[in-house]
C-alpha cells in the first residue's frame, strides 16, 4: 500500500467535500438575497450513481468553472466525453479503448455507432452505447470509460433541475 497515494487521495476527497459544502452555503445565500430561493442542486459525478435515478440534469459544471446545459442525461454524459476527448492524454486513451469496452450484447464504446441500439456520438469515429437506466449509463460512464481513459472527473458536478 502506497501511503502517500492514500493521503493524497484522502486530502483530494477533503478538498472536493469542503468545496460541495461551500457551493451550497453560497447558493443558498445568493437565493435569499435575490429572493429566489433555493437553487437548483449540484452533485459530484463522483457520488454513486444511484443517487441520481429519478433526477434530470441541468448542466453539467466542470473544475474550470464551465457550465454546459445538458436537459438530458445523455446530453451531460456526451458533454462530458467531449471534454474528456479535449484532454491531450485521456483523449488518447479514450480512442485507444474504442472497441475494447463491451457490454452484454453490444459494444459500449466504438468507432461507429453500428449495433448500438441510441448511439451518442461524441466526436468524428466515436460513440457511446446511450441506452441505459440514470445509474447504470453514468455508472458505465465513470467506471468502464473514463476511469480506463485516465480522466479525473472527481472534481466535476451535475447540476440537477427542481422536482416539481
Amino acid at each position: 500500500m502506497n501511503i502517500e497515494k492514500v493521503l493524497a487521495e484522502i486530502e483530494g476527497c477533503r478538498e472536493r467535500i469542503h468545496r460541495m459544502v461551500d457551493e451550497k452555503f453560497d447558493m443558498a445565500v445568493q437565493g435569499i438575497i435575490t429572493g429566489k430561493g433555493m437553487p437548483d442542486e449540484a452533485v459530484a459525478l463522483s457520488a454513486p450513481p444511484s443517487h441520481f435515478k429519478g433526477t434530470k440534469p441541468a448542466a453539467v459544471i466542470f473544475p474550470d468553472g464551465r457550465r454546459v446545459g445538458a436537459a438530458t442525461w445523455r446530453k451531460a454524459v456526451t458533454a462530458i466525453l467531449q471534454d474528456c476527448m479535449d484532454t491531450p492524454v485521456s483523449g488518447g486513451r479514450l480512442m485507444a479503448i474504442r472497441g475494447k469496452v463491451m457490454g452484454r450484447q453490444r459494444v459500449i464504446l466504438g468507432a461507429s455507432p453500428e449495433g448500438m441500439d441510441a448511439p451518442l456520438e461524441i466526436k468524428q469515429d466515436l460513440f457511446m452505447e446511450g441506452k441505459f437506466d440514470t445509474g447504470s449509463l453514468l455508472y458505465v460512464l465513470t467506471k468502464r470509460v473514463l476511469e480506463p481513459a485516465g480522466y479525473d472527473y472527481g472534481r466535476i458536478s451535475i447540476q440537477l433541475r427542481r422536482r416539481t
